[in-house]
């Protein structure tokens, strides 16, 4: 509970807490984490915009993590930060093309809807594997 008041209050004082966005995102992949600790410090990130950029790694791995939820989160908040991505952009275009096939349809939406939204600044040498997945889609 302690750390799940703190990570809220972190993503309260947005972009003045940026320096914590790399705990922040271990807190992400940690295996020890709860849920509800996972999603406040998921919406700390979002709050914290391209600050959160430290925690990149972290989201990207949060694409494959069990819960539903902050799958999709993990993309939202990917999507925004849009042209922050800059190098690890290869990998999280790679994690929201398996996402594509995810067994649940929400977390399917939230990678075709974020891969749309980070299209614009680019989707690495991965472009080619985006409209395939897209093309495969609308069949």
């Amino acid at each position: 509970r302690l750390r799940r008041a703190a990570a809220e209050s972190l993503g309260k004082l947005g972009k003045e807490a940026g320096s914590a966005a790399a705990d922040l995102g271990a807190v992400l992949t940690a295996e020890k984490s709860s849920e509800s600790l996972r999603l406040a410090a998921m919406t700390a990130l979002e709050l914290l915009g391209a600050e959160a950029k430290p925690a990149i790694p972290h989201l990207v791995k949060a694409i494959s993590d069990p819960e539903r939820i902050i799958r999709c989160l993990a993309m939202q908040v990917l999507g925004r930060m849009g042209k922050d991505l800059d190098s690890q952009r290869k990998e999280a275009v790679a994690a929201m093309l398996k996402a594509v096939d995810d067994a649940n349809v929400e977390v399917r939406v939230a990678a075709l809807e974020t891969l749309g939204a980070i299209a614009e600044d680019g989707l690495a040498d991965l472009t080619d594997r985006v409209v395939e997945a897209l093309d495969r889609i609308l069949r």
